[in-house]
């Protein structure tokens, strides 16, 4: 139970879960689309109600006037008949039932004295009071029809209204009012049935003290009582405002208003339609919508759980089997679904493409593994019998050496992969080489070639030539270092060094110049040419070669050597004057040589002091040509 339950929440959780949640946000939008439409629908239908209420509340109004008109109108024909009902009560009874059978609106007729007495009314006529009198006098004094406020009568139990008209008095006749009790709303029955109001639906007539004048229906139930206090009475004015009646049910209204003077107030008609009448179908409406996209919606989610089993996890399921064999190394599984179509095909293709790449990769990789070993083989077997030596290292840890290497050293193979690589280097090189590794790893361009001294096992001098390459091993970077014996060489080297002191010093002691340049760079001046010239060795050197001549010899001085040490022919012997910081100079007569200096090329120059010679030429050419002798 426990494995099918968990069954059941992976597949929740899994494709068809995620299927069934798309599905589900589908239907959001429908859904909101038909709480909308049932919201807007619900709006209309309130609106259309309070248009419709408004109207019923106009034609209350409307009626109300009308029937006032009428009973006015009833009481002008009956002033007409004066006379007949003063004169003789029984004419007087007989007018006023037939004017009343004439309006169903008047409750009752009456011919009153100026203080209120009855004169004529007839059998069961409901009788003004005294409050009346107002009315009456009003009516004496305007000499006009004058209709008093509508109000509830509690001793007829409904609301009405009281008519007064002035009967013209004749002479010797006393002075007559007629009054009218009239309901001016006695059809509010029929008025509803003609505005088709819906079942439920209310019209009623309060006055300024709240109080129940007219209703429909329930009249003779709730006439004359008072509305308690509440959210109608305070919306009074507003049209399509839904709350509670004094019946306690929740209704529509619409609300209008009859002037009226007195202290009553006016006279506020209110028509009411049940709430439910309007909103109730909208709701069923909007329910019923909601059952059929829920119906809609249970339907799809089981076809989705059904389809997406078959059309999608099924299929990502031998996928994801086909994943984990590859993933065990068996690289000749495709998933046989490149036929499919839509994605599930692409998916499939793109699967059985990686399968094919991986294992040409994989193959590749033997292969590559194949020829490395071959080829490391080939190097070890080169590199042991290559008379340079040959070293690998990563930061200073030595990872291979080669037989050179233990012979150079007088180290085992076994040592030296135990010892850092400047371990083997002399104590006065080791900074440098150290420095010239660091350099090198972090890859900075250093000069290809370095010498220095190794610390041999027997403690001889040994020297090498060092050369080497960056390059990455496992994704670190390491160094390929080839060392050769240059021992001999520099034992020579020194010899040479120690050779040419003594011939500079030998020239030194000549006391002809002597002197070496390359170019027009002066590389050594004996004691000869300090004296000559006035300047000191340090001087000299710091000079350029032709510097130390005349101006007008420097160029013949500066061709000859340059001709000299490009190999060109140029005499052997040539004459110029070397000038000294006094301002003199004396003549020399210049021979020089191609040398080796320091590893390159280099002139020799030699020069004997002629300014003698040249002095006496002079003489001689001037005795010669007659001229006298120099003081």
């Amino acid at each position: 139970m426990a494995r099918r339950v968990q069954r059941v929440l992976e597949e929740l959780f899994g494709l068809r879960g995620r299927l069934m949640l798309l599905m589900l946000l589908s239907l959001g939008p429908a859904l909101a689309l038909v709480a909308y439409l049932g919201w807007k629908q619900g709006q209309l239908a309130q609106h259309e109600a309070t248009e419709h209420v408004a109207h019923v509340a106009r034609l209350v109004q409307a009626e109300f006037a009308a029937e006032i008109g009428r009973a006015r109108h009833a009481l002008a024909v009956l002033g007409t008949e004066a006379p007949k009902l003063v004169a003789d009560p029984a004419d007087c009874v007989a007018a006023l039932n037939r004017v009343r059978a004439m309006n169903g609106a008047l409750l009752g007729l009456s011919l009153v004295g100026a203080t209120g007495e009855v004169r004529c009314a007839p059998p069961g006529t409901p009788l003004p009071v005294t409050a009346e009198l107002a009315l009456i006098e009003t009516a004496r004094r305007d000499e006009t029809i004058v209709v008093g406020p509508y109000h509830y009568h509690p001793e007829w139990r409904q609301g009405a209204v009281v008519l007064a008209f002035l009967l013209p008095p004749r002479r010797g006749e006393a002075e007559g009012v007629l009054l009218a009790l009239a309901d001016p709303l006695p059809r509010l029955e029929a008025l509803a049935r003609r505005a088709a109001l819906p079942e439920g639906s209310v019209i009623a007539l309060f006055d300024g003290e709240r109080r129940v004048l007219a209703r429909y229906p329930d009249r003779e139930r709730f006439a004359g009582q008072l509305a308690p206090p509440g959210e109608l009475f305070a919306e009074l004015g507003n049209t399509g405002v839904e709350a509670r009646g004094i019946d306690g049910v929740q209704r529509l209204w619409a609300f209008s208003r009859i002037e009226q003077p007195g202290p009553l107030g006016p006279i506020e008609i209110l028509v009411g339609v049940p709430s439910a009448q309007i909103i109730t179908p909208v709701r069923h409406e909007t329910r019923n919508a909601y059952l059929m996209l829920a119906f809609a919606g249970g339907l799809l989610l089981w076809l989705s759980w059904i389809l997406g089993g078959h059309l999608l996890v099924r299929p990502v399921r031998r996928l994801a089997r086909l994943t984990q064999s590859v993933a065990d190394g068996d690289l000749a599984m495709r998933t046989g679904l490149a036929s499919e179509g839509g994605e599930i095909g692409e998916l499939a293709q793109a699967f059985d493409l990686m399968a094919k790449r991986l294992e040409d990769q994989f193959e590749a990789l033997n292969t590559a593994r194949r020829n490395a070993a071959r080829t490391e083989r080939m190097f070890r077997a080169v590199a042991d019998h290559s008379t340079s030596g040959i070293l690998l290292h990563m930061g200073g840890k030595m990872l291979y050496v080669n037989r050179a290497i233990e012979a150079m050293t007088g180290f085992s193979r076994e040592e030296l992969l135990q010892m850092e690589f400047w371990q083997v280097v002399h104590p006065d090189h080791q900074d440098f080489i150290r420095q010239r590794a660091a350099r090198r790893l972090a890859g900075e361009v250093i000069p290809d070639v370095a010498e220095f001294a190794l610390n041999t096992r027997d403690g001889c001098e040994r020297w090498v030539g060092s050369s080497g390459t960056q390059i990455e091993l496992d994704g670190q970077r390491g160094a390929l270092i080839t060392w050769w014996d240059i021992t001999a060489r520099r034992q020579l080297e020194k010899a040479a060094r120690e050779g040419e002191r003594t011939l500079l010093a030998v020239m030194d002691s000549i006391k002809s110049i002597v002197l070496i340049h390359r170019g027009d760079k002066l590389l050594f001046v004996n004691d000869t040419v300090c004296h000559m010239t006035g300047r000191n060795r340090e001087d000299l050197l710091c000079l350029r070669f032709c510097d130390i001549f005349v101006a007008a010899d420097r160029m013949k001085v500066f061709e000859a050597g340059r001709a000299r040490l490009a190999g060109q022919p140029e005499p052997n012997y040539y004459e110029a004057r070397v000038q000294h910081v006094d301002g003199t100079y004396r003549w020399v007569e210049i021979t020089g040589a191609l040398i080796d200096y320091q590893g390159q090329p280099a002139i020799l120059g030699n020069s004997y002091d002629i300014t003698e010679r040249k002095r006496a030429q002079d003489m001689v050419e001037q005795i010669l040509q007659g001229s006298p002798s120099p003081s």
